[in-house]
């Protein structure tokens, strides 16, 4: 349900002027490359993915299955995928199967011979969309043809080796399941981690074929791989809405900007490890809606700063987080994602950001400062990708009431272990509450504006 995420990066390769012969989706990502066969570009796909109710990804078997034995198929249906999550993403399968200008390939398990089968765009049906996305217990087996399949990602979650076997000289895996050292408690992660372990094996096991491969071709296939720094949160935290697919999607463009503006063009080694990530301890993740204006326009901010290891916060202490997030306004358009973005408070009560964002003449920086506790947050919008160019437009974004209740109901424990930590960083968190509420309180009495609301003591 959160590969979101790829979409994001999608974006950030198509913006580079990207373009790729053949698509291969497995598991999640088969969605992905159905919503670009379906005829959509990133930006269209960022923006279904944003809207999708994720509660619609349930949906329950019919009631006498549920009552006759407890020896049932899977928890629940496929009709919510069939019926709402693919109509909403426009997953449309005559338009794939008519799709042109790129071979797409899908892997699907086919569970009564036990081998992965690789369809083409133009052979795949609803059927076996459904069937490429339904885990184990999670959702039922689908029947095509008279055989049972299943989810593909018990076998394998990429298929590299398809792209080299159609004489791919350069391959762009976008990754985006876990890989830490940690082993953890729950049957929950423990299913996770078995998922884990079989991509991460059959994806080492293909670049080893890979390596062997090229050693026959005049000059080797260049791997691409992008991944997320730690791993993303997991489903139940998108269902939940603890964390959004808006996000998500903003997540994915900054990191895939960020392997852009570093890109090596030999690539990464075809090596195990490649997609490892960096074990963080508990981080705060919250998301803040900020509107105002900038000239004669409005403005409109999603600012999602993820505070890293957030249990050691301490009242009064500098607080600097990178961000993810969008900005909407006619210089640069709608909600447009942050290449990069950090939050940073200052002792004192100092609260700034800055942000960087592609329009249409180039590169922009949003940059804002204000003291918490005033009625407004003072912003600037220049060209060039840090604060001091040109200067396109100044104005304001307001803090009210109402912002900081919405972004403190939105703090979200990431890379939490256990309850304990998750614990240790709400405790953090009200002490700073805490201590800049106070803060406020007497900024608010020393510099609000004449007439302006009073903001959250």
């Amino acid at each position: 349900m959160r590969v979101a995420y790829q979409a994001g990066v999608l974006r950030a390769l198509s913006e580079a002027g990207l373009h790729f012969h053949h698509g291969d989706g497995t598991s999640g990502g088969i969605m992905n490359l159905a919503m670009i066969l379906s005829g959509q570009d990133p930006v269209e796909m960022g923006e279904r993915w944003r809207t999708l109710d994720q509660r619609q990804f349930m949906s329950l078997l019919p009631l006498r299955q549920y009552v006759r034995s407890f020896r049932w198929p899977a928890f629940g249906g496929t009709r919510g995928v069939r019926d709402r999550v693919f109509p909403h993403l426009g997953i449309d399968v005559e338009r794939i199967r008519a799709a042109q200008g790129m071979v797409g390939t899908f892997n699907v398990c086919n569970f009564s011979r036990k081998v992965a089968e690789v369809f083409e765009h133009s052979a795949i049906d609803l059927d076996l969309l459904v069937a490429g996305i339904s885990l184990p217990m999670l959702m039922p087996a689908v029947t095509h043809h008279g055989e049972s399949y299943l989810d593909a990602v018990w076998i394998r979650d990429s298929n590299v080796l398809e792209a080299v076997r159609r004489d791919a000289d350069e391959v762009w895996l976008v990754w985006c399941i876990g890989n830490t050292p940690e082993y953890l408690n729950g049957s929950f992660r423990q299913y996770v981690h078995m998922i884990e372990v079989a991509a991460s094996a059959s994806l080492y096991a293909d670049f080893e074929q890979v390596r062997a491969a090229t050693k026959e071709r005049p000059s080797p296939v260049v791997l691409h791989l992008i991944k997320p720094e730690s791993p993303i949160p997991l489903d139940p935290d998108y269902f939940l809405g603890r964390i959004d697919a808006g996000t998500l999607v903003e997540m994915g463009y900054r990191d895939g900007c960020r392997y852009l503006d570093h890109l090596d063009p030999a690539g990464v080694a075809w090596e195990p490890g490649a997609t490892a990530m960096r074990s963080d301890r508990p981080a705060l993740l919250i998301r803040a809606d900020l509107t105002g204006h900038l000239g004669d326009h409005d403005l409109a901010v999603r600012l999602a700063p993820e505070i890293p290891d957030a249990a050691t916060m301490k009242s009064g202490s500098r607080i600097d987080a990178p961000a993810t997030g969008h900005a909407t306004f006619p210089a640069v358009g709608t909600r447009v994602p942050f290449r990069d973005a950090r939050v940073t408070v200052t002792t004192g009560g100092r609260l700034s950001f800055e942000a960087t964002l592609e329009g249409p003449d180039g590169r922009y920086c949003l940059a804002g400062e204000a003291t918490i506790g005033n009625s407004v947050l003072p912003v600037s919008l220049s060209l060039g990708e840090q604060p001091g160019g040109a200067i396109v437009a100044e104005g304001e974004l307001d803090q009210d009431r109402a912002l900081w209740s919405s972004a403190l109901r939105s703090a979200h424990v990431t890379h939490a272990l256990s309850s304990g930590d998750r614990g240790r960083v709400m405790r953090a968190l009200a002490r700073v509450v805490l201590h800049h509420g106070l803060q406020a309180r007497h900024n608010g009495r020393e510099h609000r504006r004449p007439g302006a609301p009073r903001v959250l003591p």
